[in-house]
């Protein structure tokens, strides 16, 4: 018997190049949101290198050949998904509530939250919250008190190129907002450090540190300031946990790159097709029209002149014009353009969100299925923003009671977003109905109540109520009806007893 012997496999040193760094992924999302054509094909472009051959091999990086042109055709879909989820979101959100055991400190709490959304826009703050981290990844609340600017904290929003998170493992312990300013042909860079209760101040020139003094911008900051609360006045915000980046967040965009190139190069295809399918007249020389001043014959574009010089290979007759119908293959065309708009949205967003015709092909599961992407989506991101909102509310309180009474109140924030989906009023009023036909599914005075709201004073709906019961059989108190007495006489069996 002979022995077996297996060598064991050594371990090879690979080393992988990424093809951008953070700041330049940041640059190609905020591209893509423009929805710039020019934009785009400029910074794909940009973006080659010798070795990054996919880089290279995208459509929008593809450089045509001496005297010709490539029709390059952006669809706007990415800028499209972010602005359709984020009105999705806005629409839904409800009002913050105040709550706490003491009625008089949340009154109040109440009234001076209600002046900070008042004085912050706030619903169009969490507007570009939403917005700025669907491209970037994430972003920053940063809450400040200017007494010459405001009464309440003033709340800003920073996005993802202009912050930094410092970490101890898991936990955070600082947040730097960077700020660029220019002063005499020079740039410079503010970085705010927050840390509970801390903020420190350091301005920046070239990477080198700099007096807070030497532009007017900052020459009134302090070098930090301190308080003795143990608060950060700085709430992250992220949807996404980004696999590429330690401690970032991930762009909605992040692995879309190839599905939005391609999407766009099959839209680009078929208009290219359309165009090129037109009718092709082949035109002897003599026949070319020419320049009336020079007499030089007119080079045909693709929109007026459409002509063909014969050289004598096509039946040429007496100098007689030929034209040349041609046919579009329009189903390979479609069905490229749906398979790359597929790619798009996975994962992401259905296309009835969007507007986008799913096709009659499209099962019904399928297009179900579709439907609650935006549903995921949507409910991820809510449950993610309202921790952050909570957060953020309770953050500014806090800051406010210390700052102005040195004061800390029990009271806790209350918030979230409506049902994505749920059917309104009259859609639930007419289910009711049809379910039970003939019986009243509420009481008259909810009728009155949301029939008439609050354009009627309660004394007016009483008296509606009392004008409305009176001769009404339908309203009379009567007990709704169980399973059972919906069942008809025929269907109704007494239950045999048992052996």
């Amino acid at each position: 018997m002979r022995n077996t012997y297996i060598n064991k496999a050594t371990i090879k040193n690979v080393v992988l190049n990424e093809s951008l760094a953070y700041e330049n992924d940041l640059l190609m999302n905020r591209v893509w949101y423009t929805a710039d054509a020019s934009l785009i094909e400029q910074l794909f472009k940009k973006f080659q290198n010798g070795t990054d051959t996919v880089s290279s091999g995208r459509f929008w990086a593809a450089v045509p050949v001496a005297g010709l042109a490539i029709r390059k055709i952006h669809s706007g879909l990415p800028q499209m998904i972010v602005n359709t989820i984020t009105d999705l979101i806005v629409s839904d959100m409800n009002d913050v509530k105040i709550i706490g055991n003491a009625d008089e400190i949340t009154s109040e709490q109440q009234e001076i939250w209600n002046d900070v959304v008042k004085e912050n826009d706030f619903n169009e703050l969490i507007h570009e919250c939403i917005q700025s981290t669907l491209i970037d990844g994430d972003g920053c609340f940063k809450i400040r008190f200017d007494s010459d600017e405001s009464d309440v904290p003033l709340i800003d929003f920073a996005s993802g190129d202009d912050v930094e998170y410092e970490y101890t493992g898991k936990k955070l312990i600082a947040v730097k907002f960077k700020t660029i300013y220019t002063h005499k042909n020079k740039e410079y860079e503010l970085i705010e450090r927050y840390s509970k209760g801390r903020i420190d101040y350091r301005l920046y020139c070239n990477k080198k540190e700099v007096a807070l003094s030497t532009i007017p911008d900052t020459a009134d900051l302090p070098s930090y300031i301190e308080f003795e609360k143990d608060i950060m006045l700085a709430v992250p915000v992220s949807f996404f946990k980004s696999t590429k980046y330690k401690n970032r967040g991930k762009s909605i965009f992040d692995g879309k790159t190839e599905a939005f190139d391609a999407y766009d190069e099959a839209i680009s295809a078929w208009r290219d097709a359309e165009r090129d399918g037109r009718s092709k007249n082949y035109i002897p020389e003599d026949l070319i029209p020419r320049d009336e001043n020079g007499g030089e014959l007119l080079r045909p574009n693709p929109f007026q002149f459409r002509y063909i010089t014969l050289n004598g290979g096509i039946n040429l007759e007496d100098s007689k014009i030929q034209t040349q119908n041609n046919t579009i293959d329009y189903a390979a065309h479609q069905a490229a353009i749906a398979q790359t708009l597929d790619l798009c949205l996975q994962g992401i967003i259905s296309p009835a969100t969007l507007g986008i015709n799913v096709g009659a092909e499209a099962s019904g599961e399928s297009q179900r299925q579709k439907k609650d992407m935006t549903a995921i989506t949507r409910n991820h991101i809510t449950n993610k923003l309202e921790k952050v909102i909570k957060k953020l509310v309770k953050t500014a309180l806090d800051f406010y009671n210390y700052i102005t009474t040195n004061t800390e109140y029990d009271v806790d924030v209350d918030f979230s977003f409506g049902e994505y989906g749920a059917l309104d009023f009259g859609s639930k009023l007419q289910m009711l109905s049809s379910a039970v036909p003939g019986q009243a599914v509420m009481s008259i005075e909810t009728v009155v109540d949301e029939l008439w709201g609050d354009s009627k004073d309660d004394e007016w709906k009483a008296q509606e109520v009392a004008r409305l019961k009176e001769g009404n059989v339908m309203y009379e108190e009567v007990p709704f009806p169980d399973d059972s007495s919906l069942l008809t006489e025929e269907t109704t069996e007494p239950v045999p007893e048992e052996a």
